[in-house]
């Protein structure tokens, strides 16, 4: 018998928010559509972040449509939690593939960051003005640019790869990006670690930091660096 039939089904309970370490660990929630076939980090992925002293939480059906299962994650080390809320408390990163709700946004505690794949599909002022009020940080992977300037996250899509081969290129191009916002201690050193936050992160400070979302709701921005080291 192989030793993977041993493999244990994550099983709901109440978990108790006292976490030793809020600052090195994260939240995957699972995404709004229950088709979606995606991950933003794969099973091994997850496991590479436990290894490096990362604790993971993961949202029950988070993997549902995937080429992945709970139990993948469980296997790889994750600890199971139910509810949206708890999760926001226990990541010091919230990791969504599709974007969050306003109705989530509500309920995420101040100064988290949120990561995300995609930008809001419902982008508006409202909107920004929920994270700028709790002065959230956020992140999306679709603003991350090749050197020509073409979506990295488009361009994994328009390979045509099969499930499995998408949700490892994603997660292959996030992983060291989510690693960086983990162990750093706040965003100006997480950008000396990896400049690819730059280009990502369009919330920081009570500020909107992207000029493409900016010019799209008549907003005003500021670069993200003249927010991290006043250069303006």
């Amino acid at each position: 018998m192989d030793i993977d039939d041993f493999s244990l089904e994550p099983q709901k309970e109440e978990l108790l928010l006292e976490i030793p370490n809020i600052s090195t660990s994260i939240s995957l929630i699972k995404p709004e559509d229950p088709s979606c076939n995606a991950v933003a980090l794969t099973p091994s992925a997850v496991k590479y972040l436990i290894e490096q002293n990362i604790r993971v939480f993961v949202q029950y059906g988070f993997s549902a449509n995937s080429p992945y299962s709970d139990s993948d994650y469980a296997d790889a080390g994750a600890e199971f939690v139910d509810k949206f809320p708890d999760l926001a408390i226990l990541g010091k990163i919230i990791i969504k593939f599709d974007s969050f709700t306003e109705e989530q946004l509500i309920v995420v505690p101040q100064e988290k960051i949120i990561f995300s794949t995609k930008l809001p599909n419902n982008l508006s002022i409202e909107y920004i003005k929920i994270l700028n009020s709790k002065r959230i940080v956020s992140f999306a992977g679709v603003l991350l640019k090749d050197a020509i300037g073409e979506s990295l996250v488009d361009k994994i899509i328009s390979e045509s790869l099969s499930d499995l081969g998408f949700n490892v290129a994603l997660s292959s191009l996030l992983l060291p990006i989510v690693e960086t916002l983990v162990h750093s201690p706040n965003i100006p050193y997480a950008l000396q670690k990896n400049m690819h936050l730059i280009q990502g992160i369009y919330t920081y400070k009570a500020w909107l930091c992207s000029q493409i979302i900016a010019e799209k709701l008549n907003l005003q921005w500021r670069d993200i660096l003249s927010l991290c080291w006043d250069l303006n």
